[in-house]
C-alpha cells in the first residue's frame, strides 16, 4: 500500500492512486483527541419482529456514521466504530459499547428469515432504540418474480451489508431509468452470509442496480429475475490531495468526485468530503480504471475565488499541482 506523505511537494509528486488497506489515520486520531473529553455513550436497543416477538441472534451492525455538526471529512464507512457489530440476546436486547458522541450512526439489521433493515440518523445518547423486522414469506422467498444472489469479495468472502439499488428496469420493449419502485424493491440488503433477495413485477426482465458496501469499489449488475446470482465485488483505488489557498492549506472545502461518463447504467457519483485541518482530503474504494471529474463546491470557499476541476483516470499515475482559488479560472463542473 502506498500513503501520501502529507508534506511532499505536490507539483513534483504523482497523484497517489493505490488499492485501500486502511482508514487515513491523521483524520482519525484528530477527531479522536477532540471527543476524548466527552463521556463515551453505549448504544442499546431491542429487536423483534413484527408480530412483537424477540430475535434472537440477530446482528446489529454500524454501518456508516457522520459528524453531528459540520462537514464530514471521512467517508462513511471509514470511522473506527464502523466495523463494530453484536447479536441479540435470548430478549432481543443488544449493546454497542463506548461510541463517539460527536457522530449519528447508521445501523444495519440482519436476521435470517427477515427483510435486512437499516436504521438511519442513531444518537445514542438518546436513549434505546426499538426495531422491528419484517418477515420473509415462502412466495417471496421461491417466487419467480424475485432476484437471489450472493455478494462476496475478491478473496470470496461474503460482503454483509453489501446494497443493491436498482436504478433502472427492462420490461417489455422498454428500459426504464428512475421511477423503478413501481416494478422493483428500491433496495436489497446482504446478510451475514452475504445473500441478498429483490422482488420485482412479473413483467421486469432485468434490474439494472448498483452495488454498494464497505471497503470495496461500487459496480454495476444486470441481474435477471428467477435466478441467482453471484456477485464479485473488488477494492477500489484511494484518490488523495491537497487543497491550498496563497501557500496554505484551505480547510473545511467541500470536494466532490464525479465519473466524466455520465450515461445511465456507468455513471457513479463519490460523498462530497470535506478537506481536514492540513487541506487534505481522501477518497477510499473509488472505483477503478474508470475517468473522473475531482472539484471543489464552490459555496464552501467562503469567496475565496473558484478552483479548476481536475481530470484523470483511477488506476493510473498522473502528474498534479497544487489547486488554488483564482477569479479567473473558473470551477468546470
Amino acid at each position: 500500500m502506498k500513503i501520501e506523505n502529507p508534506e511532499c511537494d505536490m507539483k513534483t509528486n504523482p497523484l497517489p492512486v493505490t488499492v485501500l488497506a486502511l482508514c487515513i489515520a491523521p483524520a482519525f486520531f484528530a477527531m479522536k483527541s477532540i471527543a476524548a473529553t466527552e463521556p463515551r455513550p453505549d448504544l442499546i436497543g431491542r429487536v423483534t419482529s413484527d408480530e412483537g416477538a424477540p430475535l434472537t441472534t440477530a446482528t446489529v451492525f454500524i454501518y456508516s456514521a457522520g459528524p453531528k455538526t459540520g462537514p464530514a471529512t471521512l467517508c462513511p464507512y471509514c470511522y473506527a466504530a464502523c466495523p463494530k457489530k453484536t447479536k441479540t440476546a435470548a430478549d432481543g436486547h443488544f449493546k454497542i459499547e463506548s461510541l463517539d458522541p460527536q457522530l449519528r450512526f447508521r445501523l444495519l439489521v440482519v436476521a435470517s428469515g427477515y427483510e435486512s433493515r437499516f436504521v438511519t440518523t442513531v444518537d445514542p445518547a438518546t436513549g434505546p432504540r426499538e426495531i422491528t423486522m419484517d418477515t420473509l414469506t415462502p412466495e417471496e422467498l421461491q417466487g419467480k418474480a424475485r432476484i437471489a444472489g450472493m455478494v462476496m469479495d475478491q478473496n470470496g468472502n461474503p460482503v454483509p451489508g453489501a446494497t443493491i439499488s436498482p436504478e433502472g428496469v427492462e420490461h417489455g420493449s422498454v428500459t426504464q431509468w428512475g421511477g423503478t419502485e413501481r416494478f422493483a424493491d428500491p433496495m436489497a440488503v446482504a446478510d451475514e452470509r452475504g445473500l441478498f433477495l429483490l422482488l420485482c413485477q412479473p413483467a421486469v426482465r432485468t434490474v439494472h442496480a448498483v452495488v454498494e458496501a464497505p471497503n470495496v469499489a461500487k459496480r454495476w449488475v444486470a441481474l435477471k429475475p428467477g435466478g441467482d446470482h453471484l456477485i464479485r465485488m473488488v477494492e477500489g483505488v484511494t484518490v488523495t490531495g491537497l487543497l491550498k489557498d496563497s501557500g496554505q492549506p484551505l480547510k473545511d472545502a467541500l470536494i466532490g468526485l464525479t465519473t466524466s461518463d455520465r450515461t445511465c447504467g456507468s455513471y457513479f457519483n463519490c460523498d462530497d468530503l470535506a478537506t481536514d485541518a492540513d487541506g487534505h482530503f481522501l477518497f477510499p474504494n473509488v472505483p477503478p480504471e474508470r475517468e473522473f471529474v475531482l472539484f471543489a463546491k464552490m459555496d464552501s470557499l467562503q469567496g475565496r475565488g473558484v478552483l479548476p476541476s481536475k481530470t484523470f483516470t483511477t488506476g493510473k499515475t498522473v502528474p498534479r499541482s497544487n489547486w488554488a482559488p483564482s477569479k479567473s479560472n473558473p470551477l468546470i463542473v
